[in-house]
């Protein structure tokens, strides 16, 4: 993409730009989320707490990796609180301005959606292969 083109897709998703601080919550267990965060630098760490107060590490995010994809997308609530581990900039996009309120007349908005679409695929094929090793019985079964 052009520079023009960035700096068009960056306006229409009203991108937003933020900086946390080491140990900061960027998000919380059941958040509504509108925007997708992408980490710029740094790094989260995704997490779940239980019912009994334990806290189970679901994943760490670094740079150029996204946050609230799909949840973005349907609407749905977070299942996981995300933490800074180091100072960490991140730029949020509202993707409800592309997808509900917009025509999509204009190329780069279009290559944006495919762009887009392609990490939903490949967000939900990571979930489905951690899925898929989890319910595996044995070490040698998930190795």
């Amino acid at each position: 993409m052009k520079d023009c083109e960035i700096v068009e897709i960056l306006e229409t998703l009203s991108a937003q730009f933020r900086v946390y601080k080491k140990h900061t919550m960027v998000i919380r267990d059941g958040d509504s989320v509108k925007q997708i965060g992408i980490v710029l630098s740094g790094n989260l760490h995704l997490f779940h707490i239980d019912v009994n107060g334990n806290s189970n590490l679901m994943e760490n995010l670094g740079a150029g990796e996204a946050i609230g994809l799909l949840n973005a997308i349907g609407g749905y609530r977070l299942h996981v609180s995300a933490e800074a581990t180091e100072e960490t900039e991140m730029m949020f996009l509202n993707i409800s301005r592309l997808l509900k309120e917009n025509v999509l007349t204009v190329p780069v908005q279009i290559r944006f959606l495919q762009n887009l679409t392609l990490a939903v695929a490949q967000q939900a094929h990571r979930l489905t292969r951690k899925l898929e090793d989890s319910i595996r019985r044995s070490t040698r079964e998930r190795l």
